[in-house]
């Protein structure tokens, strides 16, 4: 027992007549609970939770100071309390309280007796929007200090979390405290490879890779491996959708004059494959080209064949190359030529007709904003700021770039729709990000062809 909750049991058995006995016993825990123990009468405990709006009170139990609001005082004996509250510039409130068993009386007030109700709101995680009775107040954690008394409607939202409802009934001079906890979603996550079976492996999770897994919000680090191929680290931010991404991995050509140290890297990766199953014999690699997926390109012609690939496959390639700017351009690596190979596999593919015409929308009518270039050598860093674009629900990509010669990655955030959409969206990169420049542009095919050594 706390010399505290000691305190306020000496308090209440003095004025139950036991000070005699008191007397004689030294405040130590030990020799009260020596004490308790043979007194059949106190056997039974309970707390009590005292929270007011402001905070700092004074709190008084039964004329005892006990410290100052917000507190919980345990290991009070069941019966009947007089709580007195005194804070300088408001007035004193005096209540009683009644305290059971096993159980936590709360005493939740404003000092302004006739004032407003007071909403202590709190939810986890924190950082998350609530409203109340259908306006949106603020984010967690807030206090609202003018509540009319009633019954009332909460609601307490956050990307990648379930939202939290629930009803109050608030009376004046009343605090309100609230607590809601939000349950994780979870997201398909999906790694397109290529090879096709390439393996995948998370460096910061137990959990085994299966394509199209549930997975909760948060950051994920993969590790793709391929024998004959160079590995590639990877992440994944997952928010408040489902993540398709694509990963390339480039094959190691092994020559007379190759490097010793790369003949080694090829050979372990040969001899111990990351998963214990046989690695497919490498003629499938042959069999099933995977660029993107890519396409074979007719110089000529600039005619693109998918037809190696599912439609399942291309259209949620085609829908990677959309949210990366890849409209009609480059060659190969456009959505609008995935989501013409599915038309020409199936001409009445609802999925393929919107997304083809979404793409037309967004050639003619599309802008973008130039946020801020990266080295080619500090790609993580760029990967980094670029998740934390798409963090705000945003949607952005890289753009290849120069600067005096030298290749560049240049962060942008879109496409939007339209330049107000862009306008607004160039407006939260600036306030919520601390970007000082921020350049808007109308999107053209172009973009993704910068010229060799020009200048940005």
């Amino acid at each position: 027992m706390s010399g505290h909750s000691l305190r306020i049991i000496v308090a209440v058995l003095s004025m139950m007549g036991v000070s005699a006995l008191l007397s004689v016993l030294p405040v130590d825990s030990g020799v009260a609970a020596s004490f308790f123990s043979s007194e059949q009468e106190v056997t039974q405990f309970g707390s009590l939770s005292i929270a007011t709006h402001p905070d700092g009170a004074t709190i008084h139990l039964e004329d005892q100071p006990v410290g100052l609001s917000p507190v919980v005082l345990d290991q009070l004996p069941v019966g009947s309390y007089t709580v007195r509250l005194e804070k300088v510039g408001y007035p004193v409130r005096q209540e009683v309280i009644e305290i059971r068993q096993g159980q936590e009386a709360q005493l939740h007030l404003a000092l302004l007796e006739n004032g407003p109700a007071v909403v202590d709101i709190r939810s986890e995680p924190d950082q998350s929007e609530w409203w109340l009775d259908g306006r949106l107040i603020g984010v967690t954690p807030q206090r609202l200090t003018k509540v009319t008394p009633g019954e009332h409607r909460i609601l307490v939202r956050k990307p990648g979390y379930n939202e939290w409802a629930g009803r109050f009934e608030a009376r004046a001079g009343q605090l309100v405290l609230l607590k809601a906890s939000l349950v994780a979603k979870e997201f398909h996550l999906t790694v397109l490879t290529d090879p096709e079976w390439a393996k995948v492996r998370f460096l910061n999770s137990r959990k085994v890779y299966k394509p199209g897994m549930l997975m909760k919000p948060g950051q994920y680090v993969f590790w793709i491996t391929a024998p004959g191929f160079e590995s590639k680290k990877g992440r994944v931010y997952l928010k408040d959708r489902d993540w398709i991404g694509h990963v390339r991995l480039e094959k190691v050509a092994l020559s007379a004059d190759h490097e010793p140290k790369k003949r080694e890297v090829l050979a372990k990766q040969t001899l111990q494959p990351l998963s214990r199953s046989t690695p497919p014999q490498p003629q499938v690699m042959t069999a099933h080209p995977v660029r993107s997926p890519s396409a074979v390109v007719n110089q000529k012609e600039h005619a693109t064949s998918f037809t190696d690939f599912s439609i399942a496959d291309l259209l949620a390639a085609a829908r990677l190359d959309v949210e990366n700017g890849r409209l009609f351009n480059p060659p190969g690596e456009s959505a609008a030529e995935k989501y013409r190979s599915v038309l020409a596999k199936q001409p009445n593919h609802a999925e393929a007709m919107a997304g083809l015409k979404k793409v037309k929308q967004l050639s003619e009518q599309g802008y973008l904003g130039f946020v801020r270039i990266f080295p080619v050598a500090e790609r993580d860093q760029a990967e980094t700021f670029l998740a934390r674009i798409k963090g705000l629900g945003l949607p952005g990509f890289f753009l290849p770039t120069f600067v005096k010669g030298a290749p560049y990655l240049r962060a942008c955030v879109g496409l939007f729709p339209n330049r107000d959409a862009a306008v607004a969206g160039l407006a939260r990169i600036k306030g919520e990000l601390g970007v000082k420049d921020a350049i808007l542009r109308r999107y053209r095919p172009s973009l993704h062809t910068p010229k060799g050594g020009g200048r940005s």
